[in-house]
């Protein structure tokens, strides 16, 4: 009976429930990546500036302790100055992985996939964590210690015979760290360069060919018109198609849309004067008509008198016959 007992006090120090294994650091890496995809996909956060702060603790940090707690469960394998420095030299290899499978997404390297992949991978992390952590007694278990911290910091940098080999250490961590920010901040931080309007025509058959270029006066034919939004705001887009001129606009629409909203329209267009030539322009402004368009497409086409119903090719030949 007593040997019983010390078999199952044995297997409970090892086996601990769950909840101490999790321990409250990983509970609150779990809570975070939580929090954080709120920030993304939920309007009434995603407006705010948590969701920024809380992106750049996610890039920077996140998946790195995930992984640094599922590699070194025990608090004796590293102290915790060097679990918080390794977290952040982790993430350095994280964040390439997240973002080259990010790219063969639908969705492309955008901020969104980028923080669901390091969600998962975060997660994955965090189950290896408690399976090892549970593997290992309970005391010797990595756990939060502000105090125990405090004095691995204070020992590390101040009170040892390892001072010179800890200063190295620290200009490391703050090297990595600087880097880890300044990715942060390329990927949390729209440039000027991803900022675009896609503008373009199609033909009837709504592809990039057989575009009509033989008008009659009088008469109709369709363009399909497209754009699309990519401003990183609402933009007031104004749409004039003119030929042979400014002056001789045939069309014309305001049309207003949101950040990454398409606009695509079948317009039947009827030129008002004739000739040979002529420059159909299609110009896209961005903030009101004005002396120069944002964008523009242009066509040249002819433009014929209205046309007559012809006879048929054999009265032709026989017109031609009889006259001879």
């Amino acid at each position: 009976m007593y040997e019983q007992d010390i078999s199952y006090e044995k297997k409970q120090a090892y086996n601990g429930p769950g909840k101490e294994a999790l321990g409250l650091d990983l509970a609150f890496i779990l809570g975070f990546n939580i929090l954080m995809l709120a920030c993304i996909y939920l309007p009434i956060l995603n407006e705010t500036m948590i969701r920024p702060i809380a992106g750049t603790i996610m890039v920077l940090f996140i998946p790195g302790y995930s992984l640094a707690a599922a590699l070194y469960p025990g608090k004796a394998d590293i102290d915790t100055v060097e679990r918080i420095a390794l977290s952040f030299g982790l993430n350095l290899g994280i964040m390439p992985i997240a973002v080259l499978l990010a790219n063969f997404t639908p969705w492309g390297i955008h901020l969104g996939p980028i923080v669901a992949i390091l969600t998962i991978l975060t997660i994955l992390f965090i189950l290896v964590a408690v399976m090892r952590r549970r593997r290992i007694p309970a005391d010797e278990r990595f756990s939060i210690d502000i105090g125990g911290a405090y004095q691995d910091l204070k020992r590390s940098l101040i009170f040892t015979d390892r001072k010179p080999q800890y200063l190295t250490f620290l200009v490391t961590s703050v090297i990595i760290i600087a880097i880890c920010f300044t990715l942060a901040y390329f990927l949390l931080t729209p440039g000027r360069t991803d900022n675009f309007t896609e503008f373009y025509i199609l033909g009837p058959g709504g592809r990039m060919k057989d575009y009509p270029t033989d008008f009659y006066l009088g008469s109709g034919q369709p363009i399909i018109v497209c754009i699309a939004n990519h401003e990183h705001k609402t933009v007031d887009y104004s749409l004039v198609i003119s030929v042979n001129g400014s002056a001789n606009v045939i069309y014309s629409e305001q049309i207003p849309l949101g950040d990454n909203q398409t606009w695509e329209k079948t317009i039947m267009l009827r030129p008002r004067t004739t000739g040979s030539n002529m420059k159909m322009a299609f110009s896209l402004y961005d903030d009101g008509p004005s002396s120069t368009p944002y964008r523009e497409c242009d066509l040249y086409v002819n433009v014929l008198p209205a046309a007559s119903v012809s006879p048929p090719m054999w009265q032709q030949l026989l017109g031609e016959s009889g006259e001879a």
